[in-house]
């Protein structure tokens, strides 16, 4: 099971990144390869993925290796003593086990691995080494496990990406769809769950994955997704498909924001709150107020709710005095006058999410927009759930339609 890579320098990071988005494509393309009735396991239990037919099991370890221009044997002692550690102690002919790679310089297809690069692995002096080649050195059927064992090497990452985006247009995703909405929300898919930690949870099979990809109509932008190609071009796409849905007066809206990561937090989310409700909650066709709750610690709330005050916004927040009524937050704004002398009692609603976010299991709103770091457990059915995880707020504003620059 994967971890995420956190605090890592800026090039080792990249690099890192990379590797898991390899995997994860690999991880796509063996699900969009296979029959209805392989069942793949992401973050297998032998390797990074386990394929189970009626054949048996193949167990493939993924190595993305972009920095390096040529292959050599000693990058790979470790995974494949690992593989021969686990054929010497099932010794199984239904496994076999492949082991995939990437060099910036070798694009050979197979290479092979005899009794010589075993016995050259054997002798390696590497102390961390030591205890795996203890195990297998005297003890392992050298030929058996050669029989089960398969060396490729894979193509670069954008040739693999575009690999995926052809299956899953051969699954009968339209093209446009495939690359901006289907492939980057298969990765996320395919990235939450390797990190799972029931094995049964981290089951797939191909109509399983394309059904889903197909019902899922709303963006995604990611610390992963964001990834896959340049940041312009993704932040256009994304825009693009939230265009349709802002584009309707008559649509209740729910910003649910996280503060975590965001250093200036609390100017940036009243600036948007101001801009947002000035372009989509300004005329009397606004027929929906836009609510937003907010993750933040309550006293940095407090000073939310005082500067959208200052700056004009008046708000509803469900509170008579120093209580709290469900009712009073959802009731409609009592409208006074016509024209330019139009009054409405509240421009937004606004919660708390540690205080009162539980309340908004009460409503079923239309489009919800995730801001941030998940943490807000959504359990909403046929609702288009935007998670914009890794966003600036300049990026929002962009998406958002309230601006037109994103840096």
């Amino acid at each position: 099971m994967m971890s995420e890579p956190h605090h890592i320098p800026d090039r080792t990071a990249s690099y890192t990144i990379k590797g898991f988005l390899y995997q994860f494509q690999k991880t796509l393309l063996e699900v969009l390869n296979a029959d209805d009735q392989s069942i793949i396991t992401v973050e297998g239990i032998i390797e990074d993925i386990d394929i189970a037919t009626h054949d048996g099991t193949t167990a493939i370890q993924c190595k993305y290796h972009e920095s390096a221009s040529r292959f050599t044997l000693s990058s790979i002692y470790k995974p494949l003593l690992l593989m021969m550690v686990h054929y010497h102690t099932y010794h199984t002919s239904s496994i076999r086990y492949n082991l995939f790679l990437h060099f910036s310089g070798d694009t050979s297809s197979s290479k092979a691995i005899d009794r010589n690069a075993i016995t050259e692995i054997f002798s390696s002096k590497d102390k961390a080494l030591e205890k795996l080649i203890d195990q297998v050195k005297d003890h392992l059927d050298i030929d058996g496990f050669i029989s089960v064992f398969s060396l490729q090497f894979g193509p670069s990452f954008e040739e693999q990406k575009m690999q995926v985006i052809s299956a899953l247009e051969n699954a009968g995703i339209n093209r446009n769809d495939a690359e901006y909405l289907a492939y980057p929300n298969a990765i996320h898919l395919i990235a939450s769950m390797s990190t799972l930690r029931n094995p049964n949870d981290r089951i797939i099979n191909k109509r399983w994955l394309i059904d889903s990809l197909k019902e899922t109509k709303a963006v995604l932008l990611t610390r992963w997704t964001r990834e896959l190609t340049t940041k312009r071009s993704l932040l256009k796409a994304l825009r693009n498909q939230l265009k349709n849905n802002l584009g309707y007066n008559d649509r209740a809206r729910c910003f649910f924001m996280n503060s975590e990561g965001y250093s200036d937090f609390e100017t940036a989310v009243v600036r948007f709150i101001k801009d947002f409700k000035s372009k989509y909650h300004c005329k009397p066709s606004h027929l929906q107020t836009p609510i937003f709750c907010i993750h933040t610690e309550l006293e940095a709330f407090h000073s939310v709710q005082k500067r959208l005050r200052e700056g004009g916004i008046k708000m509803a927040d469900g509170y008579s005095g120093t209580y709290f009524n469900i009712t009073d937050l959802f009731r409609d704004p009592i409208v006074q006058g016509r024209g330019t002398n139009r009054k409405v009692e509240f421009d937004i609603r606004i919660v708390h999410w540690g205080s009162n976010g539980q309340a908004l299991k009460e409503i079923t709103p239309e489009d919800v927009y995730i801001i941030g770091q998940d943490c807000f457990d959504l359990r909403y059915s046929d609702v288009d759930i935007n998670h914009l995880e890794c966003v600036t707020f300049k990026e929002l504003s962009y998406l958002m339609g309230v601006s037109n620059e994103y840096e």
